[in-house]
């Protein structure tokens, strides 16, 4: 724990990086500047606005301001009156920092919360996560980084957070997939301080629609950690996740993820988490996101006492 100067001074750091956080804010959120807004004429003759997340030889995927994500098929589009045929589509430029182009085709979604508390009881609550997505025919790319930062009565009691990268590698004709699956993490309360593990393997599409998404994966590979114990161990890891969108104003989403150790067969750990994230008519491009994220490990804890957080 730490307390007085040190406190202050982690204060100051975590209202830097929410600063920090804000001012990136319009090269994530497509607010009031879409990045990339297109104009879609239809054969019947109706006008189809939004942005292009996905483009193949038979359909295109837009992402509408009001309806969320449509499929259109090309047959349905009305060509270009050229010497070939081509989709009738029109591009905007928009004003805003979005137009530098700044991680063009990744669909991005950020979440911040800050809390604070002074009185009889003195308490400091930070989070932000990050999710960069991008998919096409051929791969599957998620980059997601998460930090939180608690402390209270002046004492730091929480303070870690990770990154991940996952690219997965598709075939067309089939619902087979190869992946690779990379992450660092750090936390300052744990028997282990900084921790990096690297996987890979296949995996299975279980359904994959426009709608609703499952899949599942496995694979080996190894996890090393610095702090108390420095190790190295063999893992394999076994994992489901799935995607619902009802509607365009919800969607719910799942991943739950258990690694086993191979050096020693009882101990393992579990990963898990939920996601709601209601779209707001408020502002475009706003989401209410509730989550919930769990973590076990069978070995205990001696910092913590106990062996899941």
């Amino acid at each position: 724990m730490e307390s007085g100067g040190g406190e202050v001074l982690h204060i100051k750091r975590v209202l830097w990086i929410a600063l920090m956080m804000l001012g990136a804010l319009p090269y994530f959120i497509p607010c009031a500047y879409p990045m990339d807004q297109q104009k879609i004429i239809l054969k019947n003759g109706d006008i189809v606005t939004g942005e292009i997340i996905f483009e193949s030889e038979d359909l295109i995927k837009l992402k509408h301001p009001i309806f969320g994500e449509l499929t259109i098929p090309k047959d349905q589009i009305k060509p270009v009156q050229k010497h070939h045929t081509e989709p009738a589509t029109v591009k905007q430029k928009m004003p805003g920092p979005s137009g530098f182009g700044l991680l063009r085709g990744w669909q991005r979604h950020i979440a911040m919360g800050i809390k604070g508390e002074e009185g009889n009881k003195v308490r400091l609550d930070f989070n932000v996560a990050l999710d960069l997505k991008k998919e096409d025919e051929e791969q599957r790319r998620l980059l997601s980084a998460v930090y939180y930062y608690e402390s209270e009565h002046r004492y730091r009691d929480k303070n870690k957070g990770h990154i991940s990268y996952v690219r997965d590698w598709l075939k067309p004709t089939s619902r087979w997939f190869y992946y690779s699956y990379s992450e660092y993490e750090f936390d300052s309360y744990r028997w282990w301080k900084q921790r990096l593990s690297f996987y890979g393997g296949p995996g299975y599409d279980f359904y994959k629609g426009d709608h609703f998404e499952l899949r599942g994966r496995t694979g080996l590979g190894f996890v090393k950690t610095w702090g108390t114990d420095n190790e190295f161990n063999p893992e394999g890891l076994l994992g489901t996740e799935f995607s619902w969108k009802p509607n365009p104003i919800h969607q719910f989403s799942s991943e739950f993820i258990t690694y086993w150790n191979f050096n020693d067969a009882g101990e393992f750990r579990t990963w898990w988490q939920l996601k709601w994230i209601i779209s707001l008519d408020v502002l475009k491009g706003l989401n209410l996101e509730l989550g919930f994220e769990h973590e076990y490990e069978s070995v205990i804890d001696e910092q913590s006492g106990h062996n899941s957080h």
